[in-house]
């Protein structure tokens, strides 16, 4: 398992948190964990090309940190900010409030965080989760709930 160092901070970040959410949370669409299906995103998908496999996907944006904390030390210590965004059909009400609590809870499961430590990861903090109408997608609504995350990341040297 690699942990974070200034040479993967953001890919690795990004990585860490897709694989926890992926070994640990069911794709409705294929009812398992680990899923084949590609369904958790960096950025939103192109929902209308031939590739979208469908509704509901997960997006981890990409993490961001403040310069100003970075220093060029032996070890140091940065806040990351991501946020986990859930994209679903609104027809479907209970998937989507099934997977959000489902990613609530893994996020503040104590083994799971102990996982994110271990890859200097620590401190996570849920911020205030939000849900938005983004309109019409062929004839069905979509619905976004963002879930903001923040880390304190120990960077080592690599």
């Amino acid at each position: 398992m690699a942990t974070i160092s200034r040479t993967n901070i953001f890919s690795e970040a990004f990585t860490q948190l897709k694989n926890l959410i992926n070994s640990n949370i069911t794709d409705p669409i294929t009812n398992s964990t680990s899923s084949s299906r590609k369904w958790i995103y960096s950025f939103v998908p192109r929902v209308y090309s031939l590739g979208f496999k469908a509704f509901p996907f997960i997006v981890i944006t990409p993490p961001e940190t403040d310069n100003e904390q970075i220093t060029f030390q032996t070890q140091q210590e940065a806040e990351l900010s991501m946020d986990i965004e859930i994209y679903h059909l609104f027809k479907d009400n209970d998937t989507f409030e099934t997977l959000s609590n489902s990613l609530y809870a893994l996020l503040s499961n104590s083994t799971h965080i102990s996982t994110l430590i271990g890859v200097n990861l620590e401190d996570i903090n849920i911020g205030k989760s939000s849900v938005e109408d983004m309109g019409d997608f062929n004839g069905s609504r979509v619905i976004v709930r963002t879930i903001p995350i923040t880390f304190k990341a120990s960077i080592e040297e690599a």
